[in-house]
């Protein structure tokens, strides 16, 4: 069973959850490209790995404030046992772990 978190940010809870390995694999590789590249990798995972009432949050992930999304992007790395530089974003408060 993939593991999930809840996680806050701002005022709204969301769910992390690891990615299946046939998700990731076309993302990986663009991880360590060039920066824009990375970066468009990272909102990918964060399509795939944020969930809103039960459903992948795809899009809308792009109407997330950018306090938001450096909150999540740090957990969607974290459960997916990888790690951004300490200074990238800020861990959700009120967060828990579930597998």
């Amino acid at each position: 069973m993939l593991e999930t978190k809840k996680v806050t940010a701002g005022s709204n809870d969301y769910v992390v959850t690891e990615m299946k390995m046939g998700d990731m694999l076309p993302i990986l590789p663009r991880l360590s490209g060039d920066p824009e590249t990375a970066q468009n990798a990272q909102v990918d995972m964060l399509k795939l790995c944020i969930l809103v009432d039960g459903k992948q949050i795809g899009d809308g992930v792009l109407e997330l404030s950018v306090k938001s999304y450096l909150i999540l992007i740090v957990e969607v790395m974290a459960i997916n046992g990888m790690q951004l530089p300490e200074d990238a974003g800020a861990e959700g408060k009120d967060s828990t772990h579930t597998k």
